[in-house]
Order: structure tokens, then sequence, then C-alpha cells
């Protein structure tokens, strides 16, 4: 379990930088080709405005973690696909969406002056849950390129003669099960908990 979770740094990093770079470059294409504020303020509006049902900080913890774990379960389920690299498409989007939120967010903010700053916004209401659900997203895809690459390994083996991989059947599935109760499950609800009883507080 100990070198399994090791494997997993290295893709855990790079994938890390593609969340990122999938933020920073939505967002500035967004600032770029622009939108209009008004009309994303009203939708903005109403779409928060929609549910007029106060729900209570254990309601929202629940639909928040129920919502965010379904995230590495689709990017492991994705990795059993044949096709490299087609599990990332989960992550990418979620950091296109939180670049047009930014963008959308910061638009609104300037045009109506309601509001924290788009910097204080993140530092306040977006960072405390955000970089743990992050986490767990960014190592689920980690264990997903692992999974994904173990599956490559093993048709290579079978028809082309080429080295066994590393871990058996056996070892994937239970590192793989070991990593998903262990670390990712643990860090979507910490996330959700956070989001739902204390991050409201400073907003």
């Amino acid at each position: 379990m100990k070198k399994f979770l090791q494997d997993l740094i290295k893709p855990t990093i790079i994938f890390c930088l593609i969340l990122i770079l999938a933020m920073i470059v939505t967002y500035l294409n967004s600032v770029k080709f622009g939108f209009d504020p008004e009309k994303l303020f009203t939708q903005f509006e109403n779409h928060t405005t929609g549910d007029v049902r106060q729900r209570s900080e254990l309601e929202l913890t629940v639909e928040l973690f129920t919502n965010n774990i379904q995230v590495p379960i689709q990017i492991i389920l994705l990795a059993i696909i044949p096709i490299p690299f087609f599990y990332t498409i989960v992550l990418i989007f979620n950091g296109i969406l939180n670049g047009m939120i930014f963008y959308i967010y910061n638009t609104t903010h300037l045009a109506t002056g309601k509001g924290d700053s788009l910097f204080w916004m993140i530092v306040k209401g977006y960072l405390p849950h955000s970089i743990i659900e992050f986490l767990a997203f960014i190592i689920a895809t980690a264990l997903a390129y692992r999974i994904n690459q173990w599956i490559f390994r093993k048709i290579g083996q079978k028809l082309f003669g080429k080295s066994a991989p590393v871990y058996t059947f056996k070892e994937l599935i239970v590192n793989s099960l070991l990593t998903f109760i262990t670390v990712i499950f643990p860090l979507t609800l910490i996330a959700a908990l956070i989001e739902g009883f204390i991050t409201p507080l400073f907003l």
C-alpha cells in the first residue's frame, strides 16, 4: 500500500498543474472574449434564488458530499475504458467550470459592486474547502491513471508479450479500494463539512 501511494505522487502533481492551468486559461479566455455583465448577473441571481427554502448546515453538507463524491467515482470508472487519459475529462471540466465561475462572479461584482472582490471571495469562500475537495479529485485522477496504465500494460502483455504490470490484479483492486476509502472518501467528506458549516460564516 505504501509503494502504491508513493506511485501516485508524481501523477498527482501533474494533474494538479493541469487543473490549475484549466482554471487560469478558462478565466483569461472569458476575460478576452467577454460577456454581458448585466445578463450574467440576472442569470446568477435567478440561479441562486431559485430555492427559497433555507437548508440547514447538515442538509447542505450532505448534499455537497453526495454531489462531490460522485466526481472521483466517475473519474475512476472512466479509467476502465481503454482510452489514454479519457478519465481526465472530468477533472478538466471541473477546472473549466470553476474558471467560468470566477469570471462570472468577478464580472457581476464589478458591474454591481455587490459582494467581496474576487480575491477575497476566493480566500474566504473558496479555498478553505476547495483545496481539500480538489485534492480528492486530483488523487482520484492519479489513481485512475494507474488503473488505466495497468489495463494497457495487461493488454500489451497479452497481445505483444510485453512485461507484466507492476501489480497483480488483486493488488490493484485492493490498493485502489484502500486509497479510495482511506484517502479520497475522507478528503471529500472533510471538504463538504467545511463548505457546509464553516465557509458560510465568512460569506
